[in-house]
C-alpha cells in the first residue's frame, strides 16, 4: 500500500488560446483510510475578455473531473470510509 503522497502536475504547451494550462493532483494517505485526493487547476487565456468568460466554466469543468475520479474510484475500490 502507498503510504506516502503522490503529486502529479501535468502542463499544456502554451499555443493558440491558451496562454498556460497546469493541473496538479495531489494523493495522500488519509489517517481514516483510503485517501485524500486534492486536485487544482490554473489557467490563464492570451485574451483577457476569453479569460473572464472561461473562468466559470473552469470550474464547473474541475467539479465533473473531481466527480468522474470520484464515481471511478468507488467503481474499484468500493465507498470510502465511513467518517468517525
Amino acid at each position: 500500500m502507498q503510504t506516502r503522497p503522490i503529486s502529479w502536475s501535468p502542463r499544456l504547451a502554451a499555443g493558440g488560446a491558451v496562454k498556460s494550462l497546469v493541473s496538479v493532483w495531489k494523493i495522500m494517505p488519509s489517517p481514516q483510510g483510503g485517501a485524500d485526493i486534492e486536485y487544482a487547476v490554473d489557467f490563464t487565456m492570451n485574451s483577457r475578455s476569453m479569460q473572464f468568460l472561461l473562468s466559470g466554466m473552469f470550474d464547473l469543468a474541475v467539479r465533473k473531473v473531481m466527480g468522474a475520479f470520484e464515481e471511478r474510484a468507488r467503481m474499484l475500490y468500493g465507498p470510502p470510509p465511513a467518517a468517525a
